[in-house]
């Protein structure tokens, strides 16, 4: 699933070599304690090491630079979380998994994305996608930057505290949303009369996490099973989560359909996922567009067997 978004842990589990100078570690925790005594931060790369070009690019032409490499000496430890093809890439396929599970930990959703943590493990900046040294750079400075408001953030109270937490989040990407929940949480605490309107994010972000663990539990290819999930949550979700259901619910059923035309070998085969299509997908749709869309799956199914010997080909 990973390779599919917009998108090591070695045997030793503490630190092995870079393509540069520069010495990566791929244990994520280990890196964050090594960050606590030193008083640095953590530069995660999320990265997929022999697949993803950007990635490869990043890591080559600006991570591995000697002037970014200078730029964060002392200031940073740097963390390399890879999910690759080949998993001897990390020492296995236990080591992949681990990986795995921290993307979905830090809701990462584009290769690659470069994460700045704090001595204490909390979200300080970053950035997602390709970008040259200096890019890279400042992006470092103001997660660091970050990093010291809210260790002066801790000292305050009330609105003075808010301000501070505020100043640090809308410094964050857009796509850091997920991952800065821990910061949500802060500011939540902290705007006693919800003067920011937090509140309800949250929850919308707690349901939606909720739904997403529930979704997880069962194997992507059961169709079904997620399915049914989704009819259940749907009517009880909060609105914004009710509507990415709905989309959800619609990339479910054609991914079935999907499938359906790879294993077609009869007329009939054809008919039944017109149908599916008629009956399951178009009711999904917004009401808006059903109708036109109902006129084009008419005229794509139009001669089923022509259709038929079209899918046979490719």
């Amino acid at each position: 699933m990973f390779k599919q978004m917009l998108y090591a842990v070695g045997l030793a589990a503490m630190a092995t070599p870079a393509f540069g100078a520069m010495e990566w570690m791929t244990d994520l925790d280990a890196a964050l304690e090594r960050a606590a005594r030193e008083d640095k931060a953590v530069l995660i790369d999320f990265t997929g090491s022999d697949w993803c070009t950007w990635c490869i690019r990043l890591r080559k032409e600006v991570l591995d630079s000697p002037a970014f490499e200078q730029h964060i000496a002392g200031k940073l430890v740097p963390v390399e979380i890879d999910v690759p093809n080949d998993p001897a890439r990390v020492g296995g396929e236990a080591s992949l998994q681990k990986n795995q599970q921290l993307c979905l930990r830090y809701g990462v959703e584009a290769f690659p994305t470069i994460m700045v943590l704090s001595s204490q493990g909390q979200l300080v900046g970053g950035f997602v996608g390709g970008v040259d040294v200096a890019a890279a750079c400042k992006a470092v400075d103001t997660a660091l930057e970050n990093m010291s408001t809210l260790q002066q953030a801790a000292t305050l109270q009330g609105k003075e505290k808010l301000a501070a937490l505020k100043r640090v989040y809308d410094s964050l990407p857009e796509d850091f949303a997920y991952a800065a929940k821990g910061l949500q949480r802060h500011m939540v605490e902290a705007d006693t009369d919800d003067s920011l309107g937090l509140r309800e994010e949250m929850q919308i972000q707690d349901e939606r996490q909720a739904i997403e663990k529930r979704l997880q539990s069962v194997h992507p290819d059961d169709y079904a099973a997620r399915l049914a999930i989704i009819a259940e949550e749907m009517p009880q979700a909060m609105p914004a989560n009710a509507e990415l259901l709905a989309r959800m619910k619609i990339y479910i059923i054609q991914e079935q359909i999907r499938e359906d035309f790879t294993k077609a070998e009869t007329v009939e085969d054809v008919l039944h996922i017109k149908q599916r299509i008629l009956y399951e997908l178009v009711p999904a749709i917004p009401e808006k567009d059903r109708a036109v869309r109902t006129e084009q799956i008419e005229k794509q199914f139009a001669d089923p067997q022509k259709l038929l010997e079209q899918m046979q080909r490719r």
